[in-house]
């Protein structure tokens, strides 16, 4: 998927092609996803590099560290697509694709190419810009990403950044009995309050006007 000004290299299929036959014939069932870095128009890498060349990732903790350090940019196989499809609320327009990205990393492994192939641009109206309030307007899909990243083993830091949003959409939602459920059965989520209601404040008085 691209944005409007964004690009791949002219030889990118081929390139996930190399090194999606790379992977040993019976070995390729057990993963899901080839993914690559992004460069600005200049030629710059947009975020972190991988550690190294080719990373082949199983642990669910190191698949989300690889893939939340910077614009990443992947294929994935039919068949984990089919299995793990993004939730519908109605009334929402936008699931976060980290959602699917958490359940592939529960039942398959990853491969990590450090190699630019996507020549990506952010927007000054695109989805990275407005993240937050593109969120606040669908916040049950938001919020169930967040529910099931909490429960994922990703580290304290994370999960206490995770616990912090998923008090911030809730309230936006208005997602008040899932939440007090999810405050007595989490401690994430119970000493994120605090934060996650000043958050939830912030974002009303930045985008009150929308």
């Amino acid at each position: 998927m691209f944005d409007s000004d964004d690009r791949c290299m002219p030889d990118a299929l081929q390139i996930f092609k190399q090194y999606w036959e790379d992977i040993p014939l019976a070995n390729r069932k057990n993963f899901s996803t080839l993914s690559v870095l992004c460069m600005d128009k200049k030629g710059n890498i947009v975020g972190g590099e991988y550690p190294e060349q080719v990373s082949d990732i199983k642990s669910v903790k190191q698949q989300f560290v690889f893939r939340s350090k910077g614009e990443r940019w992947g294929v994935n196989t039919t068949q984990s697509m089919r299995e793990n499809k993004f939730p519908v609320f109605p009334g929402e327009r936008f699931i976060p694709e980290g959602i699917i990205w958490n359940r592939l990393s529960k039942n398959y492994s990853a491969r990590f190419v450090n190699k630019p192939l996507r020549i990506y641009e952010a927007e000054p109206g695109g989805l990275t810009a407005n993240n937050v309030l593109i969120r606040m307007r669908s916040p049950k899909g938001t919020v169930l990403s967040y529910q099931e990243r909490l429960k994922l083993p990703i580290g304290i830091k994370r999960k206490c950044k995770t616990g912090v949003n998923f008090v911030r959409f809730s309230l936006h939602g208005r997602l008040i009995r899932n939440l007090a459920k999810w405050t007595f059965s989490s401690l994430f989520v119970f000493v994120a309050l605090p934060a996650g209601c000043i958050f939830y404040c912030y974002d009303k008085l930045k985008y009150r006007a929308l």
